[in-house]
Formats: C-alpha cells, sequence, structure tokens
C-alpha cells in the first residue's frame, strides 16, 4: 500500500524547502497502523557536500509522539472544561451581570459603531472617557447611567494603559444599548484567578487599591469579558430606556463639537 496522497504532497514540499533553502524542516502526520492511529514527528535536516553549501542528501529521524499528542489533547480539553464551569458559575454568582465569553462573542454584540479611540497615554484617558460619556448621553443614555459608564470607562482604560501599556476603545449603539469597549494586548488573565474577577472586591489584573473589576460589575447592567495569553477585552453594556434623538445620525456628525 503506497503512502497517502496527502502525506506524498507534505513529503515533497518539506524536502524542496530543505534542498532550497537548507534549514531543517519538521513534519508531523498521523497513519493508520496496527496498532492505530499513530502520530509522529519527522525532522529532516540537511547534510552538505565537500564545499559545506550544497545540500547533498537529507538525515530523517521520526519520533513517535501519539502519546504526547493525546496528552495535549487531554489538557485541552479540562482547560475548556474548567473555562466553562469558571463562566456558569461566574455566570450565576453575578445574577447574569458578567459572563466570560470568546472574543467572537463581543464581536457580534457591536451594533452600529459610534467612535473609537486608540490609548496610549493619560491625556488619551481622559479624553476618551470625557468623549465616550458624552456621545452616550447623545444617544439617550441617562444621567444615572452616563455616571456608571463613567466609572467603568476610567476603570477599563486604566488597567489597559497600566498593565497592557495601552489598547483601543470603542463605543457602539445597537437598538437597545449602549456597548463601551477596551481591548488590549497584555498578558490577560489567568483562567485560574478569572473567578477572583466576580467574588473579590479590588481586583484588577495585578491588584491595586482601586475597586477594579467589581466596580464595573456593579455600574454596568452586564459586563462581557474575553482574556487569554494574547489580550483581554471588556464590554460593557448600558441598556437604553428611550430612543435617541440622534437615530440614524451619522458618525461623523456625532463627532462634530467633542473637545
Amino acid at each position: 500500500m503506497g503512502m497517502p496522497e496527502h502525506l506524498v504532497d507534505m513529503w515533497d514540499e518539506a524536502m524542496t524547502h530543505v534542498f532550497e533553502t537548507a534549514e531543517p524542516r519538521n513534519l508531523e502526520f498521523s497513519i493508520n497502523t496496527p496498532q492505530g492511529n499513530r502520530s509522529f514527528l519527522l525532522r529532516l535536516a540537511p547534510e552538505f557536500a565537500a564545499d559545506n553549501k550544497t545540500v547533498e542528501y537529507l538525515l530523517g529521524v521520526s519520533t513517535d509522539i501519539t502519546e504526547l499528542k493525546k496528552a495535549e489533547e487531554a489538557l485541552l480539553e479540562a482547560e475548556v472544561h474548567k473555562r466553562d464551569f469558571y463562566r456558569k458559575t461566574i455566570l450565576a454568582a453575578t445574577g447574569g451581570k458578567l459572563e466570560v465569553v470568546e472574543p467572537q462573542d463581543i464581536l457580534a454584540l457591536q451594533g452600529d459603531l459610534i467612535e473609537k479611540w486608540r490609548i496610549v497615554t493619560a491625556e488619551d484617558y481622559t479624553l476618551t472617557r470625557e468623549q465616550a460619556v458624552k456621545l452616550a448621553g447623545s444617544c439617550g443614555l441617562e444621567a444615572d447611567l452616563l455616571n456608571g459608564l463613567t466609572a467603568c470607562a476610567g476603570e477599563m482604560l486604566s488597567n489597559a494603559l497600566k498593565y497592557a501599556g495601552g489598547g483601543e476603545a470603542s463605543l457602539y449603539r445597537t437598538d437597545s444599548s449602549i456597548l463601551f469597549i477596551v481591548s488590549d494586548t497584555g498578558p490577560g488573565i489567568d483562567s485560574v484567578n478569572v473567578p477572583d474577577i466576580a467574588f473579590v472586591r479590588g481586583y484588577t489584573t495585578a491588584g491595586t487599591g482601586g475597586l477594579g473589576y467589581k466596580l464595573i460589575i456593579a455600574c454596568a447592567d452586564k459586563t462581557y469579558l474575553a482574556t487569554g495569553s494574547g489580550g483581554t477585552i471588556v464590554a460593557v453594556e448600558m441598556r437604553l430606556s428611550k430612543l435617541s434623538p440622534l437615530q440614524g445620525i451619522a458618525h461623523s456628525d456625532l463627532s462634530v463639537g467633542l473637545g
């Protein structure tokens, strides 16, 4: 029985790479054996001719990594179950006010963009918070919720500056709410510490004397959190009690007069 076609293609591509670049190449593949499906890692390395430049032939070393792959899959499955448990526990413990989600879940909530900001300096922090609150008020968000948005925006922007060196903020309008989002590319919050967001007063990504996420959860109608090694996204939802007087006005018109 010959080699499966997809493996032939992988093999040809790997050999071509090593001969043309004189650089090693790792090739990972699975095949059916009498002992069942097995996973292998094949390392192809160049062996040079006498001129020490020309690749004369390839040296290949194959390692059975089946058990390693199984262990990795088990760890990944355990992590998924743990995050799902945390999500359900946190959602129940906060009365549905904090939901741990994936980044794409927050993207699906966004609605119509009102404004975006880049946060790098303390001046950006102040300007972004002021403009976001002003625009939210123009969209019909009532005074008590504007105060809550001010507090939420302050904590969210502060965290991005302190622990990720900055980030991006954006304000969106849906049919029934205002959504303020801050994202960064910092180290994220370790999954072991995620429950502390809901249960520990003053919790932030590095521990400060402030009210932290407890304040955000208390002030927003709902908070969404997506965090991982690639960064953190926090979104707060403030529900509108009436239709915006500026509904349908273009984004460029909403931006006029800010400063």
